[in-house]
């Protein structure tokens, strides 16, 4: 396996495992912002003292844009995730989730703007194929009455998830390691002043929860983080934004798996959509020699 090959798999184990965060959130007895902060927490600890451990250095690039980049990242993927929490509360996880999602459409759209990547008809609709596919996959949630303020939440959800990735595609001058640590604590400094100005951060932790917890914030959030944001730099947008829709694929089998839930027909559905929208995006354009997965252009 080349380099690129090995970048692209990363990624994509990266979302399987983000895809699990809701199974294993559902074993924690906490509020949602609180679960969050304390992933964030571990998260960034954890990956700050594997930077000193072995012995990697901060140091400030020589492009200070690159530091604004780091924190921008961090500082949207907290406010993505309050957002998003909240709107789970008001508009329930089925609208909330396919606003969240819109986040990696937003940014394929931009693209060709903000990174100078070309669209190609491969990737259009291939990606046209797993949106429909990750709706289908959330629309038997969908909650009809729902509270305006919801739908507001998740489409800040999805531009504050659009944005993470923008910023998170233009670090490419900070190590990955320093590069993760940083962002999970500039999200934990994010979630920590939205919970002191609204429930404090009072949190009793049951003994029950910390396997969880400690699961969801090492393995989850600091291992599943690490991968993520050293691999979308090196990734095409448009790679990006199709086979980012495996982590809500992932997110439903693990909910079969873990939880024992059961998938209706629309569900099978959007997931076969979902699979043959990425896999056929990249085969014919491997085949026509347009895109190699982990090689921008």
């Amino acid at each position: 396996m080349n380099n690129t090959d090995r970048t692209f798999a990363l990624f994509l184990f990266s979302l399987i495992l983000f895809g699990t965060n809701g199974a294993v959130a559902d074993a924690i007895d906490l509020p949602s912002n609180q679960i969050v902060l304390l992933r964030t927490l571990i998260g960034g600890s954890a990956l700050t003292a594997a930077t000193l451990l072995l012995g990697r250095r901060y140091t400030l690039p020589e492009d200070r844009r690159q530091v604004l980049y780091v924190l921008g990242s961090g500082i949207t993927l907290g406010i993505s995730w309050i957002f998003l929490y909240e709107a789970y509360v008001l508009a329930g996880v089925g609208i909330s989730s396919m606003l969240y999602y819109c986040g990696p459409a937003i940014v394929l759209v931009l693209s060709p703007v903000i990174f100078r990547e070309r669209l190609t008809a491969a990737g259009i609709v291939g990606f046209t194929a797993v949106l429909i596919g990750a709706i289908l996959i959330c629309i038997r949630s969908v909650n009809t009455d729902v509270d305006t303020l919801g739908y507001l939440l998740g489409i800040g959800s999805a531009v504050a998830h659009a944005a993470m990735l923008v910023f998170g595609k233009k670090v490419t001058a900070v190590e990955g390691l320093q590069n993760s640590s940083v962002q999970l604590l500039a999200a934990f400094a994010t979630v920590l002043v939205y919970s002191l100005a609204t429930s404090g951060t009072d949190i009793s932790v049951q003994s029950d929860d910390w396997l969880p917890i400690l699961v969801l914030g090492l393995a989850n959030t600091a291992f599943g983080c690490l991968l993520y944001f050293s691999t979308i730099p090196r990734l095409r947008t448009q790679t990006i934004s199709v086979w980012g829709y495996l982590e809500p694929l992932s997110a439903l089998l693990a909910g079969v798996v873990i939880l024992g839930e059961v998938l209706y027909a629309e569900q099978w559905l959007g997931a076969l959509l979902i699979l043959a929208g990425a896999i056929g995006m990249e085969v014919f354009e491997g085949r026509t020699g347009r895109h190699i997965p982990g090689a921008p252009r």
